[in-house]
């Protein structure tokens, strides 16, 4: 589905919306059409129906909310002191965390939850 909307431009998923309204539209473009509304973030300052259409397709797993997905990125935390990484924190499991100053060295190091830091040989 992302390749094709990438391909379609901001006319032509209005006249999607259009061709919805007229009832014109097969499942797949009904589908296609909530997707688009939903990656822009229009579909949440739309009417009721199409609110309710885009909960019901997020609701059986056919759809997702973008919304959602931004909020479930895993967070790090990096404390620093005279210039040296001294904890790396991140709110959910281990996460491998590169520090690159350019120009120097890099240094890798693992992240997890209420652990100091540690470099990774």
């Amino acid at each position: 589905m992302s390749q094709r909307n990438r391909r379609l431009s901001v006319v032509q998923e209005i006249e999607l919306i259009a061709a919805f309204e007229r009832g014109e539209l097969d499942l797949p473009e009904v589908v296609l059409m909530t997707h688009l509304l939903l990656e822009r973030g229009w579909v949440w300052n739309m009417p009721a129906p199409y609110q309710a259409l885009a909960r019901g397709w997020i609701d059986v797993g056919i759809l997702t909310d973008p919304r959602k997905v931004t909020m479930d990125r895993p967070k790090i935390k990096i404390i620093v002191k005279e210039g040296k990484p001294v904890q790396i924190v991140s709110e959910k499991g281990e996460i491998d965390v590169v520090l690159e100053e350019e120009g120097v060295a890099t240094s890798t190091f693992t992240a997890a939850p209420n652990r100091p830091v540690e470099e990774n040989d």
